[in-house]
């Protein structure tokens, strides 16, 4: 009974004051109410059984609050951020928060650097040069993105309204931010309906080689009637989109249901859409046709209002049991039970025939 609680109904969050949520600054350390020390993370979780108006979520937070939670800075606040923009690298004496950082880094690689002194020189000189010389090799270079510079703001736990926040605000809100669009723009929306997306297929956009999916989160910064809208479907759409067979069309499908498929192998029906994605399967191919016919039964079927529970409670998953004259298992037959209503003459079978061997408290 120690380690249990009940879960509150109004939960303390350390980090809340009324309405508004400000973040976390986790791995600070800070003494509490009676004297010991911990982070403010732990502190933040040693508060979750504790009700929100709660007297010790109440003490803790005044205590601690201060030093834990902060107004965190965020680029694009009440916006789309343009996650795939990129920037070039800046250099130690370029202005502006790309250059500070660079000037940072530079200044960290050096006292590394000077740390490591001692010990076979010529060893370590060596070693160093054909590090330098597998990274220019690989040709791995970190980019600069709107996402990143984002990510900085989180990880430097920069506040609102201060001076840093602000001048990072000012010099790249505009490159990468957007007002969501009331209707947006998806490149493989077509008369009304979305057809599926091939993410990683690679196309020529703006001049350069880009995902589908890149494109498509491109696009969802536009207005669907927009002329970069229709453009962009007129030479890509083709490429980048397809129309792929549904198993179950406008059923529900049961994505965990394992069903034995092609070449003695077995498959959730998850993966057969999965696959019907991978091998760019057409709704009007000779394939989509046949493996319907094969499986659509198996995996599909019609949603109940109410769907069967075998068990109330615990189900022994792995109990074997005989379900619609053959051999299946507790797991099974309480997939294919929550196909049916809680009323139906199949779920009250089911209970009474599986209940006792499936079904524990």
């Amino acid at each position: 009974q120690s380690c249990c609680y009940n879960y509150p109904q109004d939960q303390c969050m350390l980090c809340r004051k009324g309405p508004v949520y400000y973040s976390l600054r986790s791995e600070v350390n800070v003494t509490m109410p009676d004297g010991t020390d911990a982070s403010c993370g732990l502190v933040n979780q040693m508060l979750a059984p504790e009700e929100n108006d709660g007297e010790m979520c109440v003490t803790v937070r005044d205590k601690v609050f201060d030093d834990c939670c902060y107004d965190q800075c965020r680029l694009c606040e009440g916006q789309g951020l343009k996650w795939w923009v990129e920037f070039e690298e800046a250099s130690s004496e370029d202005e502006g928060f790309l250059g500070r950082r660079k000037a940072q880094e530079d200044d960290e690689d050096d006292d590394e650097t000077g740390a490591e002194e001692g010990g076979d020189d010529e060893s370590e000189s060596a070693e160093t040069e054909e590090e330098e010389e597998e990274v220019k090799e690989e040709g791995v270079e970190e980019s600069v993105t709107c996402s990143s510079i984002d990510a900085s703001l989180y990880n430097d736990f920069v506040e609102d309204d201060t001076e840093q926040c602000l001048e990072i605000k000012s010099e790249y809100t505009t490159d990468c931010c957007y007002t969501f669009p009331t209707n947006p723009c998806g490149l493989c929306k077509q008369d009304g309906t979305s057809l599926t997306l091939l993410w990683a297929s690679e196309v020529i956009y703006e001049g350069r080689s880009v995902s589908c999916g890149v494109v498509d989160n491109i696009l969802n910064t536009e207005e669907e009637t927009s002329p970069t809208c229709s453009a962009a479907k007129a030479e890509h759409f083709d490429d980048c989109c397809f129309d792929k067979c549904s198993l179950c069309d406008d059923n529900q499908l049961a994505w965990d249901f394992v069903i034995d498929y092609y070449n003695d192998t077995s498959k959730t029906c998850g993966d057969i859409e999965a696959i019907f994605t991978a091998d760019e399967v057409k709704s009007s191919s000779d394939r989509c046709d046949s493996v319907k016919d094969d499986y659509q039964e198996l995996c599909c079927f019609t949603p109940p209002v109410t769907p069967c529970e075998l068990c109330p409670e615990y189900v022994r998953w792995n109990e074997a049991v005989e379900f619609d004259g053959e051999e299946s298992t507790c797991k099974a037959a309480t997939s294919m039970l929550k196909r049916e209503e809680e009323s139906s003459d199949e779920c009250s079978s089911g209970k009474e025939n599986m209940g006792e061997a499936c079904c524990y408290e």
